[in-house]
């Protein structure tokens, strides 16, 4: 008698138990899906009206809600994407206008009064960054509005690199900075499938930010083949960036010293911008720094497969890597060390 009084009692309780836990198992199962993604997703109507039925009221209520707000908000972003793509194509043609009657009185400047000649200078300079700062509102809106495509090509980033430091070497130059370039060939070379264009610009903006944040020291540029990536690393000895504005370096508009960005002309996209075409190659970015001692940015990128078809002279794209320093035996280094600016 007692043991089946125990039996119907433990059927009793498990009857319980599920239909106390089936509704919550329904939320937390609509919940993940919300999670993932499906603002669609909601709890099934329930006709009981306990404290069950009216959560699931509540919560497919706030469902809507989030789900309409979430709406609202992305038609507000588009609405802003192509606010800003159409005003910057549309000011592109009086900017071709304006640029035209600016280079004309900065050639003729030598001829003006001394005022009128800081003027002229003084207009030059801030329509160039005028024209920069349009060409970063364009790139952005293009990410924005998802059109970029990439059509890649093989890309020796050691023969890049080369030329980012050498189109640079007036300004490192400038502000008594030395800039030195490490290809480590050792684990084949770094070459990537990519937009040069885009890569050009993304190394052109890290080690430029490392010569502008430096002042009298030096800029060490280092790339390197590495189990089927490519690393390239942009180290300064400048001020460092404060912790606090580590997390936010690559966020539009974003600027850790203001002062120095009216100084130098950045838009504050330059990082953002970066990011986007780093993510677009299927690569990564990060940062280290440390006040008082400097800042190393960090890009890995997937490599490729050199072709090895020998080329006219004999040689296969490997072994013609650009810039390779050659020993007096003519064998080729596994490193090869260019030193600009100071």
């Amino acid at each position: 008698m007692s043991v089946g009084l125990l039996a119907a009692v433990i059927v009793m309780a498990a009857i319980l138990i599920g239909r106390v836990l089936r509704p919550v198992q329904r939320a937390r199962d609509v919940a993940e899906e919300i999670a993932a993604g499906n603002l669609e997703a909601r709890i099934p109507q329930i006709t009981t009206h306990d404290d069950f039925g009216r959560l699931a009221e509540s919560f497919n209520r706030m469902t809507d809600a989030l789900a309409q707000k979430i709406g609202e908000l992305e038609n507000v972003s588009n609405l802003q994407a192509r606010f800003v793509s159409d005003v910057s194509h549309e000011l592109r043609t009086p900017l071709a206008t304006v640029r035209m009657a600016a280079d004309y009185i900065h050639a003729a400047r030598a001829s003006l009064p001394p005022d009128a000649q800081r003027a002229a200078v003084l207009l030059e300079r801030e329509l160039e960054r005028f024209e920069n700062l349009l060409e970063d509102l364009l790139e952005i809106s293009r990410f924005d509005a998802g059109v970029v495509r990439l059509d890649p090509v093989e890309v020796d980033l050691g023969r890049l690199l080369d030329e980012v430091i050498d189109a640079l070497d007036p300004i490192a130059h400038g502000r008594k900075v030395s800039v030195s370039l490490v290809v480590d060939t050792e684990g084949g070379a770094p070459l990537v499938a990519a937009d040069p264009r885009r890569l050009d610009r993304v190394f052109s903006n890290l080690v430029k930010n490392a010569i502008e944040h430096t002042a009298e020291g030096a800029v060490r540029v280092h790339a390197a083949r590495r189990d089927g990536e490519v690393v390239i690393r942009v180290e300064d000895e400048g001020e460092g960036i404060p912790a606090e504005d580590l997390p936010h370096i690559f966020e539009r508009f974003y600027r850790a010293d203001a002062h120095r960005a009216k100084t130098t002309g950045g838009t504050g996209l330059g990082l953002a911008i970066a990011l986007e075409n780093v993510h677009l190659h299927g690569g990564s970015i990060a940062v280290t720094s440390e006040v008082g001692e400097g800042s190393v940015f960090t890009v890995v990128l997937p490599a490729v497969e050199p072709q090895t078809e020998p080329g006219p002279d004999g040689a296969t794209a490997a072994e013609r890597q650009p810039g390779a320093a050659v020993g007096a035996d003519g064998d080729s280094q596994s490193e090869a060390e260019v030193v600009l600016g100071g």
